[in-house]
């Protein structure tokens, strides 16, 4: 398996079905515009002898987060609101779920987002989970809920390096 940026010239979007309209819409009809005007990078998980299957995705943009929306303690670390990475959407098609796809895409997006923190300033990773049990795969990640918004998850670029073992 390898995972590369989205082309729709290679990737065959609109086979891929993971079972929520929103985000089998997001991979078919947005993710190439939002590329075209820099607001989100799709990366797609393919198996190299089926390039055009697309197995998992992943998109990352940028998010801005008020201060008043984290746990004070992390809140006092910064002086007004900050720009964190946002994984804004994973997905896994249904005929590859619950093999691991899930992990090793997301992993990947971490890894991405640490890489990008190299060379600029992303104290953290934001999730918007879907539901209780997307919710709950993101939480054995390591990511925790904002105080206000609890399908909305962080994770400290420091504990995601820790995690990958890169810190």
């Amino acid at each position: 398996m390898e995972i590369v940026k989205l082309d729709k010239n290679i990737h065959n979007r609109a086979a891929f079905d993971c079972g929520e309209s929103d985000l089998n819409n997001y991979l078919g009809q947005t993710a190439n515009q939002h590329a075209k005007k820099e607001v989100a990078r799709t990366f797609v998980l393919s198996d190299p002898t089926l390039p055009n299957k697309v197995v998992g995705f992943y998109a990352l943009a940028i998010t801005k987060v008020s201060l008043t929306e984290l746990p004070p303690k992390l809140a006092s670390l910064y002086p007004n609101e900050v720009y964190c990475a946002l994984i804004s959407r994973l997905a896994v098609d249904l005929t590859e779920q619950n093999k691991g796809y899930g992990g090793v895409v997301l992993i990947d997006a971490v890894k991405r987002i640490i890489a990008a923190a190299e060379d600029m300033p992303v104290p953290m990773i934001i999730v918007d989970a879907k539901n209780t049990k997307a919710k709950k795969w993101y939480e054995g990640y390591g990511f925790k809920s904002l105080p206000n918004q609890p399908n909305r998850l962080f994770m400290p670029v420091k504990a995601a390096r820790d995690m990958l073992g890169a810190g």
